[in-house]
């Protein structure tokens, strides 16, 4: 009589192992759309800033950061005149 009970609480278990990862690996997915939500947020919010922001970064390795980071080639900084023909060739 003691085996039937024992398989029993044996099968519950497995199952409550089986649906306690499957929470566990939602839980991880969420964590992770979230972390990816919050670094496109912080990449549009750094490629947002103002041309005059830019300018007055003190360091160059951050001027060139925000360059590669935007989309730049961080070759040639943002200047108001490329500003201006990009806003004309809109």
């Amino acid at each position: 009589m003691s085996k039937p009970i024992v398989l029993a609480l044996a099968l519950l278990l497995g199952a409550c192992t089986t649906q306690q990862a499957a929470v566990v690996d939602l839980g991880i997915e969420k964590v992770k759309a979230a972390n990816d939500t919050t670094a496109q947020t912080l990449i549009a919010t750094v490629c947002g800033m103002s041309v005059g922001a830019y300018n007055r970064l003190e360091s160059p390795l951050e001027r060139r950061g925000v360059d590669l980071l935007c989309g730049g080639d961080g070759e040639q900084p943002v200047t108001l005149e490329g500003l201006q023909r990009y806003l004309e060739a809109q």
